[in-house]
């Protein structure tokens, strides 16, 4: 609830600040608008990294060995489970992005993006005459990368901001394996596995502060790969 409460926050004092913008823009021969052609984007971003692939996956190797998901203490155990799969991000989705802008509103490029995912598995606390069965950590790791064709457009422009949408639909390669400390390599090797499926992400509101060439940017978005993102833009070739 904070978290959305800060966004809108957010959203609200940048819309302001944009309509100042506007209420005090030159006219438009006397304009000193540049518009570029080339935009080349890095940023970070939150992500969703679960799929049903990676579910199916999870529930597989539990099933396999009698591992669960859940809250475990330094002896490798786990004491509290937590159900079903919950494949994480490692650290937050890394991307860069290149737009060729046609005119004033209308871009069409790319994203190339990739984030570490990881879990932990380990055996329920068991106990026979007060002795556990088993111990020891099994963990899901493996690479999300997404590769995706993006079509941008720019409904309000200004010299010192602008608001954005964004559709982008592509590809997204997921790789898995395990890493544990207690079942033998020769049966966790057959868990070295890649997936590949479609990815799409919608991003109704973006938004850009800064000068002509250098802007941050934030963006809003829903779909699979990233759900809050944000970095520095560079474009070059004014026109």
């Amino acid at each position: 609830m904070k978290y959305c409460a800060g966004l809108l926050t957010t959203s609200l004092i940048l819309l302001g600040l944009f309509q100042t913008e506007l209420l005090h823009a030159e006219t438009p021969k006397k304009s000193k608008t540049r518009y570029f052609r080339h935009e080349v984007n890095v940023s970070i971003g939150i992500t969703s990294v679960r799929s049903g692939w990676s579910d199916d996956y999870e529930n597989d190797v539990m099933s396999r060995f009698g591992l669960v998901v859940g809250k475990g203490g330094a002896d490798g155990v786990i004491y509290e489970s937590m159900g079903g799969p919950d494949l994480r991000r490692d650290n937050p989705l890394k991307a860069i992005s290149y737009y060729y802008h046609f005119d004033h509103h209308f871009a069409f490029g790319g994203l190339f993006g990739f984030c570490n995912v990881e879990d932990w598995l380990g055996y329920p606390a068991e106990y026979k005459s007060e002795k556990i069965q088993k111990r020891g950590y099994t963990y899901v790791k493996g690479t999300s990368i997404f590769v995706m064709p993006s079509v941008k457009w720019s409904y309000l422009n200004s010299r010192w901001c602008s608001l954005y949408m964004k559709t982008s639909l592509g590809l997204h390669f997921q790789s898995l394996h395990l890493d544990s400390e207690t079942i033998p390599s020769e049966q966790t090797d057959e868990f070295d596995k890649n997936h590949l499926s479609l990815a799409y992400n919608i991003t109704p509101l973006g938004w850009e502060i800064g000068k002509q060439k250098l802007r941050w940017f934030m963006e809003i978005s829903v779909g699979s790969n990233t759900n809050f993102q944000t970095g520095l833009i560079l474009r070059f070739a004014s026109y």
